[in-house]
């Protein structure tokens, strides 16, 4: 369920990016096309637009972006059935591997009184 919602607002992000960056191609053609007769003046309303749409998009990403790292938090902070089961398989196959092992000491050890 929470893959789900990681996607929803991923997929909410990408048209607002999308259309910022549409915005800040059209402006740059613009002003490239010569629109404006001052190039002074162009370059630095060109270097404001892109200060200013850096701004916009860095606070349109963290504020979708917030929810998700929080949704990550709670995963992580929380202990799900799965990972109990896979402590006790961890726990049953580490004893499983020992007891292995002595099993074919003690195999070693008769051979060796048989002899």
């Amino acid at each position: 369920m929470r893959g789900k919602a990681v996607v929803k607002h991923f997929v909410l992000l990408l048209p607002a990016v999308f259309l910022l960056l549409v915005f800040w191609a059209e402006s740059a053609s613009a002003q490239a096309a010569g629109e404006e007769t001052d190039s002074e003046e162009t370059a630095s309303t060109i270097e404001l637009d892109a200060e200013e749409l850096s701004i916009i998009v860095e606070r349109a990403v963290s504020k979708r972006v917030r929810p998700l790292e929080r949704e990550l938090k709670d995963l992580k902070n929380e202990i799900r059935f799965h990972d109990i089961l896979g402590g006790i398989g961890y726990i049953v196959g580490a004893m499983g591997i020992a007891f292995y092992f002595l099993g074919v000491l003690r195999k070693e050890k008769r051979a060796k009184k048989e002899d």
